[in-house]
């Protein structure tokens, strides 16, 4: 059983194994697991992180209720302002936070001068070597078993609510793309305090269409491409109705899974209330172009006028165009002109 895995911008393509274990054998999951191969989605920050002197970096951590860690780090601008926290997320893959060049090289600039704010996963942090592998042997087990969507997002607001406590922001700022921005998304669901949120390329209403989309987009053949459709499709079925079972495919886990194939985007969006920016590049085979604008499509119908949606069609997944050439540094200008008329 083999899974091709895509890595975009610098990271390098490979083919790994994929290991099940402890699967079913009452269903037709064995089948399906040896038949299935996808493309999955990995957010483009690939670059080894550098140092910077600038800001005054503050490293802690609170605790969750089970009693593991949330590791975060603060970043204030100097000379210090308090008036603006930006928080960046970035994506699925099995890197500490502290490896992401472009959130301090590029992201950072859609607010000039304003305190940054990223938070580990669970079970991730600096001491694990970054790796542009999307099956890595040494992920740690710990962010296997536990990483999710939705546990991301629930830490997000157990840092800022901490942090709520000693800093008085008169802004806060939530920014994320791919997985980051689904994440984004989460946090502005369920908070009162955000002043605006920026999603870029997180996909639409539901992730089962965006890893059709890819599949489609990236496999030659269309008769191999419509097996490789239906073999996903099986396997979500499994892993969204059937019982658990011990899964590691392309570093995530069985928990992963089930989250992200039954989040309803589109619901989460409706109960957004503060400004939010929908970013999508149409160039994208991660995730469907297609399927993000008829979400945005959907919830303009709804009256969410606090949404504005841009599209790029010209820019990939990776904010790059056409030629390979980055462009991010173009869609920071767009992210902070948008956000000098809501931040006053």
């Amino acid at each position: 059983m083999r899974l091709l895995i895509l890595q975009l911008s610098s990271c390098v393509v490979s083919k790994q194994d994929v290991q099940f274990k402890d699967v079913p054998t009452n269903t037709n999951s064995v089948l399906i697991l040896t038949t299935f191969k996808a493309s999955l989605i990995f957010l483009f920050f690939c670059i080894p992180i550098q140092t910077f002197s600038a800001f005054e970096i503050e490293g802690d951590s609170i605790s969750r209720d089970d009693g593991s860690v949330i590791t975060y780090c603060l970043d204030a601008s100097l000379p210090k302002q308090e008036n603006v926290l930006l928080v960046i997320l970035h994506g699925s893959d099995c890197n500490s936070v502290t490896k992401v060049a472009s959130i301090e090289n590029e992201l950072r600039t859609s607010w000039p001068g304003s305190d940054l704010l990223t938070i580990e996963k669970y079970g991730l942090g600096s001491g694990l070597p970054y790796s542009s592998d999307g099956e890595r042997p040494d992920c740690p087990k710990e962010y296997l078993l536990n990483d999710t969507p939705e546990q991301r997002a629930n830490d997000v607001v157990s840092v800022l609510g901490h942090l709520k406590q000693h800093h008085k922001y008169k802004h806060i700022v939530v920014l994320g793309g791919s997985e980051g921005g689904l994440i984004s998304n989460l946090v502005a669901s369920r908070v009162d305090y955000l002043s605006a949120s920026v999603s870029f390329n997180g996909g639409g209403r539901w992730f089962l269409d965006d890893v059709i989309h890819s599949i489609r987009s990236q496999t030659k053949s269309p008769v191999n491409a419509d097996e490789e459709v239906q073999g996903f499709k099986q396997f979500a079925e499994q892993i969204v109705s059937g019982k658990p079972f011990d899964l590691d495919m392309s570093n995530h886990g069985y928990a992963w899974w089930h989250n992200a194939l039954t989040i309803d985007q589109e619901d989460v969006a409706l109960k957004i209330d503060s400004p939010v920016l929908l970013i999508q590049a149409l160039l994208d085979t991660s995730v469907s172009p297609s399927h993000a604008a008829a979400m945005a499509k959907n919830l303009e119908s709804f009256g969410k006028s606090n949404l504005v949606y841009k599209e790029y069609d010209n820019l990939d997944h990776s904010l790059n165009d056409g030629f390979g050439e980055p462009q991010m540094s173009l869609v920071v200008k767009d992210i902070e002109t948008w956000l000098k008329g809501i931040l006053k």
